[in-house]
């Protein structure tokens, strides 16, 4: 049989404190990245409405898309994919592929990396 002290009762508070704090914390988390989703959501809205990407100076649009997707690409690049049709695929194979395309400065030169 168990013995009830109090010792064993402090042992059983502590144990329900930690479930509770971690599962406030996994709440949090979980609440935090639904509203930064709904801000970014927000953003997009702002970004692409009225095609005012366009117009946005080359800083101000290099931000915008670093801070959407963080990835980091030049203005040019980002006008380039915006205005073709599907732009995120578009961007997603792009990005796919820019880990086999490596540049060599010295000879001023591209080539594909496959392995």
């Amino acid at each position: 049989m168990v013995d009830v002290t109090l010792e064993n009762v402090g042992k059983i508070v502590a144990i329900v404190a930690a479930i509770y704090a971690v599962y406030k914390f996994a709440l949090e988390v979980y609440f935090l990245k639904r509203s930064g989703l709904r801000e970014n959501y927000d953003l997009v809205g702002k970004f692409i409405e009225n095609n005012k990407w366009k117009d946005m100076h080359d800083y101000q649009l290099e931000y915008a898309y670093l801070a959407l997707s963080g990835k980091e690409y030049e203005a040019s690049t980002i006008r380039y994919f915006l205005s073709q049709k599907d732009p995120l695929k578009k961007l997603a194979d792009f990005n796919n592929g820019r880990k086999y395309l490596v540049s060599n400065k010295e000879e001023l030169s591209l080539y594909f990396q496959i392995f």
